[in-house]
């Protein structure tokens, strides 16, 4: 059920914007806002996402729904309930929103409504475990103080689609939202919402293993948000998991993006490739040391030398291949291992980890007067020990020398050192700085 006026509004924004052509039911040679090219595509039926046709120089892909928000909350308007379609605004939501078929949602959730404020808005309503429910709202839900409502307690439960037979699951993913958990499930895979990442799902754990009697328990993976609180929760969650003797580890749908599992569905990402990857995202957050998070980096991209982060601190790996050919040859030589064990151990004998920096940076955005001709880069300064985080600019010159950078990093915060070299600073410089993004000042008025 798509509006076929809606669609239409949608398309010629994008043509304006994008400068577009239509192409045999689809919208291409669109301007791609990250390379400026003309590779940018989409579906005509379905124009909810555009995407770079240069998927390796380039791969943007931007959700429709971000870039014209005015255009996706007012579902209700745009989908009336009638005594023949008593849940309009709801399926519409659920399809061009959420990018789920609804065929096995149907019964799973009703329209419903929500008022606050002398406001009002249709939503979507979800029946929990334990007699509870939860409601998305729908139109315009940046009136309300919150997008989403639980009634009644869902603590130590989960929301699972009531044909997966989790029983017959070799691993089952926990999500935060029951959107994600929906969208998992419809690329294949047994998923289940925890409804908030601070639910451990104990009593439904506890089910499940009586259901499953003597049969091997399947895999947890822990699948929440990324953020400190959702990244929080998984290390908390595995380890309990762990210590009530469930198989767990962890995924993440982003390494630096604040994106969820739905966006990736909307996006097409949940192929079994990218699910490697996100399983790989998850274990970069378990590891329990420096080195660790290095041989893992290591032995996922094959990279000789690289910078990483760990425990909110600056790190340098930087592998000598000669000396760690020797170390695999006198390893197989000396022990009884395989050749995958050898080359494991050879590289932490090899493989110098060092730490260049008692905290992290990150380049938050680039700000440049117009005007006076000067410039200064965003950063935000991360330490361990849940020390609060430093936000300070930085110039072209403090960011291109190693000796200027160490001062200015002292002087903006208390006891922040920096040891590494220029080269190291260069290849911190090259990789994070290009995406950020730019402000421009206003003097006298402020910045746009």
């Amino acid at each position: 059920m798509i509006n076929t006026m809606r669609v239409n509004l949608i398309i010629s924004k994008l043509i304006q914007e994008f400068q577009f052509k239509e192409q045999n039911g689809y919208l291409r040679q669109g301007i791609c806002p990250d390379c400026q090219k003309k590779e940018l595509f989409t579906a005509i039926d379905k124009p909810f996402v555009l995407k770079c046709g240069r998927e390796n120089k380039c791969g943007a892909e931007i959700i429709v729904k971000e870039i014209y928000p005015e255009l996706f909350h007012n579902w209700s308007t745009h989908y009336p309930k009638t005594q023949q379609a008593p849940n309009a605004a709801a399926d519409a939501y659920l399809q061009q929103a959420r990018g789920l078929n609804i065929a096995p949602l149907k019964g799973l959730y009703i329209e419903s409504g929500y008022h606050a404020k002398g406001l009002g808005s249709a939503t979507v309503k979800f029946t929990l475990p334990n007699g509870a429910y939860w409601e998305r709202v729908i139109d315009n839900p940046q009136r309300f103080d919150r997008k989403a409502n639980f009634f009644g307690s869902y603590k130590g439960y989960w929301w699972s689609l009531p044909q997966q037979d989790l029983t017959k699951a070799t691993e089952i993913w926990l999500t935060e939202g029951i959107f994600d958990a929906i969208s998992l499930a419809q690329n294949g895979l047994y998923a289940v919402s925890l409804m908030s990442c601070h639910n451990y799902p104990e009593h439904a754990l506890a089910a499940l293993k009586t259901a499953l009697g003597a049969n091997k328990k399947p895999l947890l993976v822990w699948a929440l948000d990324k953020g400190n609180a959702g990244e929080k929760a998984i290390r908390k969650h595995v380890a309990r998991s762990q210590q009530e003797g469930w198989k767990s580890c962890a995924a993440l749908p982003s390494q630096f993006k604040n994106e969820d599992w739905n966006d990736l569905h909307l996006k097409g990402k949940l192929e079994r490739y990218d699910l490697m990857r996100y399983r790989y995202y998850g274990d970069l957050l378990l590891t329990k040391s420096a080195t660790d998070k290095a041989m893992l980096i290591f032995n996922y991209t094959h990279r000789n030398d690289f910078y990483f982060q760990f425990d909110s601190r600056f790190y340098w790996f930087k592998l000598d291949i000669e000396r760690h050919l020797k170390a695999v040859e006198r390893i197989l030589d000396s022990e009884k291992l395989t050749k995958e064990e050898a080359t494991t151990k050879a590289l932490k004998e090899s493989g110098a980890v060092n730490e260049i920096a008692n905290c992290y940076p990150t380049p938050l955005y680039f700000q440049k007067s117009e005007e006076t001709d000067e410039s200064w880069y965003y950063l935000k300064l991360d330490f361990p020990q849940q020390r609060p985080n430093v936000k300070a600019t930085f110039t072209a010159s403090q960011l291109t020398s190693a000796s200027e950078f160490k001062k200015r990093l002292l002087h903006v915060a208390k006891g922040a050192v920096y040891t590494g070299d220029t080269h190291q600073l260069d290849r911190f410089c090259k990789n994070e700085l290009p995406h950020i993004k730019e402000v421009k000042t206003q003097n006298f008025i402020g910045y746009s």
